[in-house]
């Protein structure tokens, strides 16, 4: 049994026939911008809440809103310098979409 008191877990299931499986669990946030995403999702400041906690301070991380959040990474077919996408457009249906960082 795992036994983690306090900070963030970064946790993957796997869910079989037989049901779910743990296959990984790691005391650390996750990669891939998922912090980011929970911000955007929830309003909920995953990184500033573990730092907070570390250094002893009590820290809300009680959702401020209830929303969804995706991501996808882009990958360049040869080495150089993007300047943009040029199928890149908004979505009609989600307009805030179209955010693009570099």
């Amino acid at each position: 049994m795992l036994d983690v008191a306090w900070g963030a877990t970064h946790t993957e299931l796997r869910l079989g026939a037989a049901g779910p499986a743990i296959i990984e669990v790691n005391p650390r946030l996750a990669g891939g911008m998922i912090p980011r995403l929970v911000h955007h999702a929830l309003g909920v400041d995953l990184v500033g809440g573990v730092v907070g906690r570390a250094v002893g301070h009590l820290v809300d991380i009680v959702p401020r809103r209830h929303g969804g959040a995706a991501i996808r990474f882009l990958v360049a077919d040869r080495s150089g310098c993007s300047t943009g996408s040029p199928g890149w457009r908004r979505s009609p249906v989600w307009p805030a979409s179209s955010t693009w960082e570099s």
